[in-house]
Formats: C-alpha cells, structure tokens, sequence
C-alpha cells in the first residue's frame, strides 16, 4: 500500500519549481515563467522505450519533447545559442519530457531530465538545446549546458539506464542540434551531425577569438560531422551566418542531409533550407524563394521529413509569419507549419500550409518544431497566441490546414513545451558520400549546369 501512495505521489506531484524571481524578457510578448508550478509527470526511471504500438488503426509512437523555462530569448532565428548562458540563465530550468498516448484516449507522460530525488525535487539545474533519437532505439542525442558549464555541450542520455555521458570534447564552443546521419565507413562509429560554433583556430579570424555574424552579435554556428564515441568532430559547413536544424533524409535515392541556413548577403537577409552530403559536398539551395511557386521570402527553419502515408518524402518546416518591418519579428522562430514535395530540385514546388498565424497583429495560432508523427498526422508546438505558453498537439494532415487537433502535453502553463521528436528510431547503416567515393567539390550534383 505504502508503494501505491508513493507511486500516486510520483505522478501528481512533481513540482517544477523556478525561482519567482526570474526576469521576463519582453521582446516577442511571451509570458515566461515567474512562479513555481506543478508538472502532473512520472519519474523518467519508470519509462521505457517501446516500438510504436497499432490501435485505431494509426500507430502511436513515444514523443520527446523539451519544457522551456524561458521562450524570449530563444525565440529568435538569429541567436541560437541565446538564453543558455549560465550568468543570466542560472535560476532557469529545462526539462526532459517523453508522452505516450493510450488506447483508452488518455495520455501518459515522465520527465526524463534532469532526474529526481527520492522527495521528487530535481537533482540539477539543465537548459537544453535540443536533441534528437539514436540509431539503437535506447538513448538520445542531448544538446544542453549543465551545472557550471559555460557552454552547449553534446550528450549521450541512456534510456534504459537513465544516465548520460558527454561526447563533446570542447568546452569553448557551442554544440547544437544533434542528429545521426549513419555509420562510419572506416571506423563503423555512429556519426553525427551539429551546429557548432567556431574559434579562430579552426577558422583564422584576424580580430576575434570567436567567429560571429555579420553584426558581430552571436557565434556563428556551422555544420560540422561529430564521431558520437570519440567526440572528435570536422567541420564540413561554412557561411557568413549561421547554419542550424540537420535532418537526413532520402532524395531520390540519394542520402543528403537538409538544414537552415542564414542568407545574409547584400539586400538578402533570410532563412532558407540547403543540403549537402555527409561530406560537405552537394552544398546547395533546397527550397526558399527561388525554388517556391509563390516566390515568397518568407523564413524557413525547423525542417523534418514525412516518413510514411501520402506524404511521405515531404518536408515539414516553419515559416516565419510574424513580419513586421525593422523588427525582431521578422524573425522570430514560430509562425505557419508548412510542407512542400521537392520532386526536381531545378524546379519550384509548391508549399502547402498545414498551420498559418492569425488575429490581429499576428499574434494569434502561432506554431513552431513540426516532426512527423504518423501517416495521418504529424505533431508540433502550438500555443493560441503569444500570451499563452507552447503545448503538444498532434493534428491531422487533411482536410489541408483544418485537420483536427489533439493536445498531447500536460495540462499545465509553467512551461513552453516544444522541439517533439517521434519515436522511430534511424536505421542504423553506413553513409559515405554517392556520386563517387569521396564525394566531389562542385557546387552541386543535382544541377550539372553548377
């Protein structure tokens, strides 16, 4: 009986406590948190990792997903290391979370990070960047800054075990948004794409230690390849500004990786989606506004592929819709949930919207991180407007831009849950460059006239 009560006390009491102290950032309007709250959530060391069960006739999988403490200062395309610093986010906190929906229609939810003491309080202070799923199905790929840290780091969190371990081996650099993109060729390791800020040893920079962007700002952030056992990493990505959000994805039948990428020449000044290949090569535009019907220059961010149903081979993505000229709004890292096919990429394709922002002042229906769910529905972040904090949803793909709406989150504002990551797990498999052993140099292999 006393382990019933104890497991009861578990679900419904785990308080997810912030200092009342916290500052609220108020450049986007969003309520951050500024109270201790309570997450209804069960200890992570009860969950385990299970393949997607069929009922209903859809599958169901796990969704991971991050609870923010604070949104502002993450909430814009142009600093993607913002808000982590331990020296004005130490009295923050993120968390881990993993839900489950059930056949009975309810929804099952564990915070997996940071763990918990036997009286249910946190063990650590964490803010997590973002992270995605591993090839063996039993741990995640963990950008967060722990502790003491003064940097993103790259982890290794088991799921089964529920520890985790540091594969990053610098401490002056930010890394972000891992994601596997296939075995070693020679050494069989799992290999890793991130984002990864840059010093002037690894990119000679005359006047500063740290690259950063066109305004001197931020670090910039390129793509690099990460052995994920031995953490050494090399850099395959260059740019003026940052490159962000790596996914793998089949082209074609040709493996590439899609990623955000800032274009920051001259007059442009916009988010689009480029690929590459495992090696650097094939670093192309694939899809933005010349490569849209619509021309439109909208930004594009947060891209993951349709696995299955029919839509699979599309790309999900977030568009930014809160444009208002000469502001931070411009880019701000939520708006519309788009997706569109690329069948030629020397020709446009159409973007079909899934979600679109609303109300006046476009403040309203605003949505963020779509990820694929499955053949009928994908899931993403959503709040009703920017006074609210982000939920869960899953939404159905048809009838287009109308599919019904599921909140799959707790039921509770003392977090922005974002960033869902479906549970299916990549196949795990060898990916060297096609198109030759090594890959080639040119701009792209896709357009021979380049």
């Amino acid at each position: 009986m006393r382990t019933i009560f104890f497991y009861l006390f578990v679900i419904f009491f785990l308080n997810a406590c912030i200092a009342t102290d916290n500052p609220t950032v108020k450049g986007f309007g969003t309520p951050d948190i500024t109270a201790c709250g309570v997450v209804p959530a069960e200890d992570g060391y009860t969950y385990a990792p299970q393949r997607p069960p069929l009922f209903n006739a859809r599958l169901r999988p796990d969704v991971f997903y991050i609870g923010w403490s604070q949104l502002d200062s993450r909430n814009d395309l142009r600093f993607p290391t913002s808000g982590y610093d331990p020296t004005t986010g130490i009295n923050f906190e993120d968390k881990l979370f993993v839900s489950r929906e059930l056949p009975d229609g309810t929804t099952r939810t564990w915070q997996l990070l940071p763990k918990r003491n036997v009286d249910c309080t946190d063990t650590d202070k964490i803010r997590i960047h973002s992270f995605d799923v591993a090839p063996d199905g039993k741990s995640l790929y963990v950008s967060m800054r722990q502790g003491t840290d003064t940097h993103l780091g790259i982890y290794n969190y088991n799921l089964n075990s529920h520890t985790f371990t540091k594969i990053s081996l610098q401490n002056t650099t930010h890394f972000t948004t891992p994601t596997y993109i296939g075995d070693d060729p020679i050494t069989g390791h799992p290999m890793l794409f991130v984002s990864k800020s840059v010093t002037d040893a690894e990119i000679p920079v005359n006047y500063r230690a740290v690259l950063k962007d066109e305004y001197d700002r931020q670090p910039t952030t390129l793509i690099h390849k990460m052995d994920a056992v031995t953490g050494d990493v090399f850099r395959i990505g260059f740019n003026n500004s940052h490159q962000q959000d790596p996914v793998l994805i089949t082209h074609n039948g040709l493996k590439m990786v899609v990623f955000t990428q800032w274009e920051h020449q001259a007059k442009t000044n916009r988010f689009s989606l480029w690929k590459m290949q495992v090696d650097g090569s094939d670093n192309f535009t694939f899809f933005g506004q010349e490569s849209a019907i619509d021309k439109s220059a909208k930004n594009l961010s947060q891209p993951r592929e349709i696995k299955s149903g029919p839509y699979a081979g599309y790309m999900l993505m977030m568009q930014g819709s809160r444009n208002v000229a000469n502001t931070m709004l411009n880019f701000a890292a939520e708006g519309d949930i788009v997706m569109t096919k690329r069948v030629n990429l020397d020709v446009r394709s159409e973007r079909i919207v899934l979600e679109t922002v609303s109300g006046v002042g476009i403040n309203d229906n605003l949505a963020r991180n779509p990820e694929h769910y499955n053949a009928e529905s994908f899931v993403y972040a959503y709040r009703a407007s920017k006074e609210f904090t982000y939920h869960i949803y899953i939404k159905d793909f048809l009838p287009l831009g109308q599919g019904t709406r599921k909140q799959l989150s707790p039921a509770t504002n003392f977090y922005h849950f974002v960033q869902p990551r479906s549970y299916y797990p990549p196949q795990a498999a060898v990916n060297a460059p096609t198109n030759g052993a090594l890959g080639q140099g040119r701009t792209s292999f896709t357009n021979t006239a380049l």
